[in-house]
């Protein structure tokens, strides 16, 4: 990560209904991304 080769994918949209109507587009990352996220957490 840190040599600038890591790119993340993109992040899969879904759209979640809100109480007062309308929509929330959420994004969800991918497992490699959530992995990536928890091995930064863990080092700093």
């Amino acid at each position: 990560m840190s040599s600038g080769s890591y790119f993340p994918a993109p992040v899969k949209a879904v759209a979640i209904p809100k109480k007062s109507g309308g929509e929330r587009i959420l994004g969800i990352p991918t497992v490699e991304d959530r992995i990536a996220q928890m091995v930064v957490k863990m080092e700093f």
